[in-house]
């Protein structure tokens, strides 16, 4: 009998394409679909039957709203409120798609667990099983699966990690997937237009219990905000201030209530701490001098590590870099290896 694997399938381009790809390499393909909440459930139920057919392979759908909800969503909303900024793609690949999917595996007696993501798997040092990133690095994804529990790699596939994006379109058209409607997923997908407001506050507009001072450096208030959680450190954008300079979101301050602004040239810093550590290698064998990123779209910029303990590190890049954010996962490499994950500490 054929190994039987259990892929994360939400009936899109890339999680078909890895499915039919591990149907033609001889693998048992059953595809499981976790319902989240992302959509309507009846168009949720259609789009996944859909793709299903065109690759005539089992699908299973999972309703997972409320544990969603539970496990990203209110971490999201609080967090926020709280005047940080996750990522929360980290914090679902995580804590509901490969936990989910780890599930599934043994519901199913599978000895695979696999999704689209493009990554690839390689050895450290010949014997530390890690992630990689993928060949497309316009499209790699390994920032956003550093927080995945190390043990789940033995079992991990990800067909689409030596594959560019023309390639993956190429092989839906022969396979015959629509492709009429097809766009690229969003990040905050889960979220109506990509507002992540009405999570913090549902049903809710600027109230005078959100709104509070925007203030300079010297501490002196220069505006009103309609409420922390609209806001992100580097954010330009919605202050409403007139300046010689533009001015960008410096600090948030949760327990005043006020936002710090500054100008752009304020907002660059080398040194800062991470904590919640997860680790693909053991700490102990980690170098001094490794790539960190610290946004997804941030270019790995080189740094000197000071383990301070198993959970704690200092960062101290060679240059400064743009708005270090707390609450956004960095996440730190070595010649395209993730070798470990954590979330940068205010």
């Amino acid at each position: 009998m054929n190994e039987k694997v259990v892929v994360g399938f939400s009936g899109g381009v890339d999680s078909a394409i890895a499915a039919l790809l591990l149907r033609e390499e001889g693998y048992e393909v059953q595809l499981v679909a976790l319902d989240m909440g992302a959509i309507d459930p009846d168009l949720f139920k259609q789009r996944v039957m859909l793709a299903a057919n065109v690759l005539s392979l089992p699908v299973e759908i999972i309703v997972v709203r409320e544990l969603f909800k539970q496990r990203v969503i209110d971490y999201l909303a609080e967090s926020y409120l709280d005047g940080v900024t996750p990522n929360p793609c980290i914090r679902c690949n995580a804590r509901m798609k490969f936990a989910l999917l780890w599930h599934a595996g043994e519901t199913f007696h599978a000895r695979w667990l696999a999704t689209g993501h493009y990554v690839q798997l390689s050895s450290w040092e010949n014997h530390h099983p890690v992630i990689s990133q993928g060949e497309d690095k316009t499209k790699d994804q390994s920032y956003f699966l550093q927080q995945v529990p190390r043990q789940w790699l033995a079992a991990a596939k990800f067909p689409l990690g030596k594959l560019k994006k023309e390639n993956i379109l190429g092989l839906a058209r022969q396979a015959g997937y629509p492709l009429a409607d097809y766009r690229e997923s969003q990040e905050l997908c889960f979220v109506k237009d990509g507002s992540y407001v009405d999570l913090c506050c549902p049903g809710s507009t600027d109230t005078p219990s959100e709104t509070g001072n925007i203030v300079n450096l010297a501490g002196e208030i220069i505006g009103k905000h309609g409420g922390i959680h609209r806001y992100t450190l580097g954010q330009r954008r919605g202050l409403g201030i007139a300046h010689v300079e533009p001015l960008y979101v410096y600090a948030i301050d949760p327990v005043k209530n006020q936002l710090v602004v500054a100008e752009r040239r304020n907002l660059y810093s080398t040194t800062f701490i991470v904590r919640q550590l997860n680790w693909f290698i053991e700490p102990e064998q980690c170098p001094q001098r490794l790539l960190c990123q610290i946004r997804y779209r941030h270019l790995p910029a080189p740094a000197s590590l000071e383990i301070i303990d198993h959970d704690t590190i200092r960062v101290v890049y060679d240059q400064p870099q743009f708005a270090i954010t707390p609450g956004q996962g960095a996440a730190f490499y070595q010649d395209g290896q993730l070798l470990f994950g954590g979330v940068i500490s205010r």
